[in-house]
């Protein structure tokens, strides 16, 4: 059952192909691109298909192709090229929108932080546009969720009656308020203020975000429980987060012994497939404390991840 869990948090080869040219700088993934293009007719139709994963980083892949400097027909860099500037366009709309809720949070008092997507476009990405939200995460702790709610009720936010604590924008464009950093909440996930954090700019405004060590096992905990086939867009989060930190405290990173199992599969993808600059040293000190949980730890974290993955789960990620 854990091998099931765990493949399930992998991009599949498609998402790994277009993940290795939108990242990486070397020869051998622009080879294996344009070998992959020469044998796959109707190609912009078999991108577009993957509605939830490599449609999602069509932007991403235009960045990666022109930057690698390799092959595209006049017809698919036409179609990446509308994806790219298409995005361009709903970034400024987002960031409008994240910028306004971050003052009116402010001019309330109320405390937050900055979670996922929104932090990773702002502050690891080489542009916000290159790093599709859809939808703005914030930390809000649970005595504030009353005030929070009221304040976006008040500015013309709808709440959801599906998802509690999820509010929409009059363009329709999501506002998430958790109370912790996983859904379901993984093993000694207690609704307390996450930290270390620290300031940042967030679409121009002066925000409270994680600390690059704590996000970056956010990130890569969080994908091992929800699925890449949702979104892959953890990997290039990760990718960027660890290119852009170059003197990361690694040991802070895999300091959460709960989040052993999760880690070591993510970090380990990173590694192995992308081959991100995860220290070899760090990589095997975590493989070696998932191997080395009791059974009781690893029926229960396989537990979590699994029901995070449950089809109910996925909806809310849609």
């Amino acid at each position: 059952m854990t091998a099931m869990v765990w493949q399930r948090a992998l991009p599949g080869p498609l998402q790994t192909r277009a993940l290795r040219v939108a990242l990486r700088l070397d020869p051998a993934a622009r080879e294996d691109w344009e070998r992959w293009v020469r044998t796959t007719p109707g190609l912009k139709y078999v991108l577009g298909a993957d509605r939830k994963g490599v449609k999602r980083i069509l932007a991403l892949i235009y960045h990666g192709l022109r930057r690698n400097e390799a092959g595209m027909d006049p017809e698919t860099r036409t179609y990446l090229r509308t994806a790219y500037a298409r995005e361009r366009t709903r970034t400024e709309v987002v960031r409008r929108i994240t910028r306004e809720l971050l003052e009116l949070f402010r001019t309330a008092g109320i405390p937050n932080l900055v979670l996922k997507g929104m932090l990773a476009a702002e502050t690891v990405y080489p542009e916000a546009s290159l790093r599709h939200c859809h939808d703005l995460d914030l930390w809000i702790a649970p005595a504030d969720t009353k005030d929070a709610g009221r304040v976006l009720a008040e500015a013309g936010y709808r709440a959801n009656p599906d998802f509690p604590n999820v509010f929409q924008h009059a363009s329709g464009f999501p506002v998430s308020l958790q109370h912790r950093l996983f859904r379901a909440g993984a093993p000694k996930d207690n609704p307390t203020p996450p930290g270390p954090s620290q300031q940042s700019e967030i679409a121009g405004v002066s925000a409270a975000v994680l600390c690059p060590e704590q996000n970056l096992a956010h990130i890569c905990a969080h994908a091992a429980t929800t699925g890449s086939r949702i979104s892959p867009y953890w990997v290039a989060d990760a990718w960027y987060l660890i290119e852009r930190e170059t003197v990361l405290d690694w040991n802070r990173v895999i300091a959460g012994r709960e989040l052993a199992l999760p880690l070591s599969i993510t970090l380990g993808y990173l590694a192995d497939r992308l081959g991100a600059s995860v220290p070899r040293d760090i990589l095997q000190q975590v493989r070696d404390r998932a191997n080395g949980a009791g059974l009781g730890e690893r029926l229960r974290m396989t537990a979590w991840m699994a029901r995070i993955q449950a089809p109910r789960a996925a909806r809310w990620l849609e």
